[in-house]
């Protein structure tokens, strides 16, 4: 009889450490949130950052779904699923390929109306903005510009049929890419080419094109023999980029908004682009950079 409720005990006990060992597996699922983002080196050292700061600053662990081809195509329906629950986004993309409008929206319109229609359509929130734009531009090589005086996307018009144009593929596909940008401005380019983004300032230098499509905080734009354009016309829109998150999930999670907010107004375009360029050219990982640019902002516990 004694034996026996030995064995009652230490099951009793074995039952009572497996309920111990459930109920801290389910608190851990219910305190994590998967964060996904596209594959550049941009949006890997935002995801640093966010990832950084949430673990800090909360009990929240984050799962990363990282380095995902296809941009909104495939961030967008996987937190309308919820598949994940926040990624960075860029306002343009959000406004033209999300959203579907063809008009180029100003700031005001990106403040309002852009973020009313993510809550009611989708029930997600734009959690802040990081500051920067990174936007389409054009630049030429510092020795075309001189040659031809250019300074503006204007000043192309009257030499465009001279010079080469590159840029990647995506960008003749897209709805505010080159062919809407050559009717905007009345552009006839003498060639266009099809090339990667890691070998477009390479082609420059090259003199293999002499127009190239730009991010406006590309890393290499510091470090190559380029000038970047004025758009005169405003045609491209803003591509201000922030923290896309499920609205649930911020119940969820009532520390987490507050948390994401911390980034807001934190990075300008020079910013980004020192820190593209770290990781891009200078091969430090995104989060050695991510983490370094938090303590420069005072975010980072030490």
């Amino acid at each position: 009889m004694r034996k026996r409720n030995i064995l009652l005990m230490l099951s009793g006990a074995a039952f009572l450490c497996a309920c111990l060992l459930l109920g801290a597996c389910g608190k851990k699922e219910e305190n994590k949130i998967v964060l996904g983002y596209d594959n550049t080196a941009e949006e890997a050292i935002l995801a640093s950052m966010l990832v950084t700061l949430i673990e800090q600053d909360s009990d929240i662990s984050v799962e990363v779904m990282g380095d995902l081809s296809g941009g909104e195509t495939v961030l967008h329906p996987a937190i309308v699923e919820g598949e994940i629950d926040l990624y960075p986004e860029y306002t343009g993309t959000a406004w033209l390929n999300t959203l579907k409008h063809t008009d180029i929206p100003d700031t005001k319109t990106l403040n309002t109306q852009l973020f009313q229609e993510y809550e009611d359509k989708f029930d997600l929130r734009w959690a802040g903005l990081y500051g920067f734009n990174n936007s389409y531009g054009l630049a030429v090589s510092k020795d075309v510009a001189e040659e031809y005086g250019l300074e503006t996307y204007s000043d192309l018009v009257s030499v465009s049929e001279k010079l080469i144009f590159g840029a990647e593929p995506g960008f003749f596909e897209r709805q505010d890419g080159y062919e809407g940008l050559c009717e905007a401005y009345g552009l006839t380019f003498k060639e266009s080419l099809d090339m990667t983004f890691s070998v477009k300032y390479d082609a420059v230098a090259e003199k293999k094109a002499d127009v190239i499509n730009v991010f406006t905080t590309d890393g290499r734009l510091a470090a190559s023999d380029v000038k970047v354009l004025k758009d005169d016309r405003k045609y491209f829109p803003e591509y201000l980029c922030g923290t896309v998150v499920r609205k649930d999930t911020l119940k969820k999670h009532p520390k987490l908004e507050k948390i994401l907010l911390q980034m807001e107004g934190q990075i300008t375009d020079e910013d980004m682009s020192a820190l593209n360029k770290k990781v891009e050219t200078d091969g430090q990982e995104p989060e050695d950079a991510a983490r370094e640019f938090l303590s420069e902002r005072g975010l980072l516990k030490e």
